[in-house]
């Protein structure tokens, strides 16, 4: 059985699909299951879109009261579709009643050997009591470190939560990665397109700034192999990038992104042990200008060579 746990709101919940990692069962404070499925943008209307508009989107944390609003001020700052609040998990089913509400949830899907996926979504209930009136507007991967499944292995489930629990312990945790991944949904939102592992992001006149633009990339681009201690050489790896670039670590990157630096950064980072994805930024504008999932345990020169062409044209 395949199971699967709200960082947010810290509740176990069950996967109850054999070996479909595309379903899920999720258990929200009491609610009825909520069907979680890759979501189907086309089928989301205007109407869903206006709606969510007027909702206020709240994110659930069980961090102290200060961080909470250290982390509210910084998702201000990137997220602009909504009103976007952070609040404790006791607040939780108040919210839920609210008449415009919305939910960023974080979620862990795993196996009884293994950890699959950290996936962060989006998502609003027509009528809290009934499972058919979800709306997921998002379901996109986050960061998978290959310590989830060291600690999952020591610890189990009650262990790994524990660390996700920490949110700076986890790179796509951190407030200023965090707000990047928001910058991406919130892209396809304002153009009224749902998102998850099929869609892409490609602002190709943009990127062409790029041509004169050193472009920062998180140096975990260079591992070779989910759980691999090889490494690639970043000459070899980028040899088709003739732009300028730098390596920079996940805490680097947050703390460029936080000092509201104007820059162009990528998060290459690894959604699991067959998929890796690279996401592109611009500080100034808080805009993603490129988005795209590749199948593989690695990222490969020809990567680099497809958005060398990109910025090019």
């Amino acid at each position: 059985m395949k199971k699967c746990l709200l960082r947010s709101l810290l509740i176990v919940c069950y996967i109850l699909v054999g070996t479909d990692l595309s379903k899920a069962q999720f258990v929200i404070n009491g609610l009825n299951d909520i069907n979680f499925a890759c979501i189907e943008g086309d089928k989301i209307t205007e109407d869903d879109f206006d709606a969510l508009k007027k909702c206020t989107l709240y994110y659930i944390s069980s961090a102290s009261e200060e961080d909470r609003d250290s982390l509210e001020t910084v998702l201000n700052t990137y997220w602009t579709y909504t009103k976007i609040k952070v609040i404790p998990s006791e607040e939780y089913k108040y919210a839920l009643k609210e008449k415009n509400s919305a939910f960023l949830l974080t979620s862990i899907t795993y196996s009884d050997y293994s950890v699959k996926t950290l996936e962060l979504c989006l998502l609003r209930f027509k009528n809290p009591k009934d499972e058919n009136s979800k709306i997921t507007y998002a379901k996109i991967p986050l960061t998978f470190d290959c310590e989830y499944q060291k600690i999952y292995e020591k610890e189990k489930i009650d262990g790994l939560l524990q660390h996700v629990t920490n949110g700076q312990d986890v790179n796509s945790l951190k407030s200023g990665v965090f707000a990047s991944f928001l910058v991406t949904i919130q892209t396809h939102l304002e153009s009224m397109k749902g998102i998850d592992c099929n869609e892409t992001i490609m602002e190709k006149e943009k990127l062409s700034v790029l041509k004169d633009e050193t472009l920062y990339i998180t140096s975990d681009v260079l591992t070779r192999g989910y759980c691999s201690t090889a490494k690639w050489d970043k000459k070899e790896l980028l040899a088709k990038y003739p732009f300028k670039y730098k390596l920079i670590s996940f805490d680097e990157l947050n703390e460029k992104i936080l000092s509201d630096e104007e820059f162009y950064y990528m998060i290459a980072y690894r959604m699991g042990a067959r998929s890796v994805s690279l996401n592109l930024y611009d500080n100034k504008n808080k805009e993603c200008l490129y988005y795209e999932f590749f199948s593989g345990h690695e990222f490969k020169p020809s990567r680099f060579d497809k958005l060398s062409k990109l910025i090019s044209k």
